[in-house]
């Protein structure tokens, strides 16, 4: 049985491992943990995971800069070889934390993303703004539900 971790970040260990293995070298990491063996299998680089419902799907973010500057947000089906994007945003407010959070609807066929960002294109003019956005897990589109309320 498998369970999903982001785990680089607290295993001290592991990060020393980073310096001798490239597939540990992401400085966050989305991780595969075998609960009878112990064993621990990288999976792709990403942190703030979030498990659906239903277990089969996790959403996750990416980073440049560390954990500060341009994010991408994706959606992982459990097992499969590879994620799918859904949204590359920049940090509202770089170098304080991310200001964006992911939440799966209760039938985990919706991700819920609400927050702020500086824009949501690589180059270009910088605006804050505040967000909330759903993307449709089935239909793979990303709906924009109107700026924050409260």
């Amino acid at each position: 049985m498998e369970l999903l971790v982001a785990l680089l970040e607290k295993l001290p260990a592991l990060r020393a491992q980073c310096v001798t293995r490239p597939e540990l070298r992401a400085e966050y990491g989305i991780y595969a943990v075998d609960l009878e063996g112990g064993t621990l299998r990288y999976l792709f680089p990403g942190h703030d995971i979030a498990l659906s419902p239903n277990r089969e799907l996790a959403a996750y973010t990416t980073s440049e800069n560390g954990i500060d500057g341009f994010h991408g947000i994706r959606v992982w089906e459990v097992g499969r070889p590879a994620s799918e994007p859904v949204l590359s945003l920049w940090e509202g407010d770089p170098g304080s934390g991310i200001t964006f959070e992911c939440k799966w609807a209760p039938d985990s066929n919706a991700l819920f993303i609400e927050g702020a960002s500086q824009g949501f294109s690589r180059w270009g003019s910088m605006r804050y703004k505040k967000f909330r956005l759903v993307y449709l897990v089935n239909e793979r589109v990303l709906y924009d539900l109107g700026g924050r309320r409260g």
